[in-house]
């Protein structure tokens, strides 16, 4: 079994939730680190018994995409790594075809196939202040530049992360893709699509089911990291005081909105309305991310 030379596979998990049948029809081509994102030996056991491809780390805690993703980038020897959501469907024909793609063009760090809600996510303004063109594909083209690249499939450069220090890990969960493609814009690199190299993202979270999707502790916690990650995000590019703009009418409406619940009585609102002002309240005060739920 002959294993890519070109590209390295990363997945980052929480208490072992993957689609496995990706997992096992990728691993007899090319090397897969799993970073595990919890102290669960026993699933470091069960994916390394699988295949000698196939490298599991077991972080001993949560540490978000940001962190999880550093420990793996950190091993990777590869040209390339691929980043992707454990709830992610792709094949070996889907990455041969970015592989490819790699060598046509030579200014790219971050390319990406094609899959559901892709081009409405590259297009909600998370940057409320450098605003960008909406991006609309032409079916006649083979690629499409794009201003970012979500982070649930990012074919990489190793030689542009290396340099960029890798994520960010101060960021937790969301804004950490966001937050990457900025600096490496800054360095005049460029990201692209590649139109018709589709793929399927299940949108279950980051290794959540469906129900832990509806949980109100699986709400909570990406409520709070949202707007945390959000004013963290625009202060680091773009100062406190500007960020502080962008938010504040933001801070003062999900305070209102939470006392009216309690108003009213509904405890879930003011439960959900209170993990965006806390988000908020504890950026602002320079803290950093620390809430945690399990999950």
């Amino acid at each position: 079994m002959k294993l890519s030379k070109l590209t390295t596979i990363i997945i980052v998990t929480i208490n072992g939730k993957v689609l496995k049948k990706v997992i096992k029809n990728l691993s007899n081509f090319y090397k897969i680190i799993i970073v595990e994102n919890n102290n669960d030996q026993q699933i470091k056991k069960e994916f390394s018994n699988k295949s000698k491809s196939i490298e599991v780390i077991v972080s001993k805690k949560n540490l978000g995409f940001a962190g999880g993703n550093n420990l793996a980038l950190k091993k990777v020897k590869t040209p390339f790594a691929l980043i992707l959501n454990p709830d992610v469907d792709i094949n070996k024909n889907n990455i041969q075809k970015l592989e490819y793609q790699s060598k046509k063009i030579k200014n790219f760090s971050i390319l990406a196939p094609n899959s559901n809600h892709f081009i409405q996510t590259v297009n909600t303004q998370l940057d409320k202040i450098k605003k960008y063109n909406f991006i609309e594909i032409d079916k006649k083209k083979e690629i499409t530049e794009i201003p970012w690249v979500p982070g649930w499939c990012m074919f990489c450069k190793m030689k542009d992360l290396k340099q960029m220090k890798y994520f960010d890990d101060n960021f937790f969960l969301f804004f950490e893709e966001l937050d990457l493609c900025k600096r490496l814009k800054s360095k005049n690199k460029k990201f692209y699509l590649m139109n018709s190299n589709k793929i399927v993202h299940y949108f279950h979270g980051t290794s959540s089911n469906l129900k832990e999707i509806n949980s109100i502790n699986h709400s909570k916690l990406r409520l709070w990291h949202y707007h945390w990650s959000s004013f963290y995000y625009h202060r680091k590019h773009y100062g406190y005081i500007n960020s502080l703009l962008v938010h504040i009418s933001k801070y003062l409406r999900y305070t209102l909105k939470k006392y009216f619940s309690i108003l009213l009585g509904n405890k879930k609102n003011y439960i959900l309305h209170n993990s965006q002002t806390r988000g908020l309240l504890s950026q602002m005060l320079n803290k950093k991310s620390f809430f945690r739920v399990e999950l």
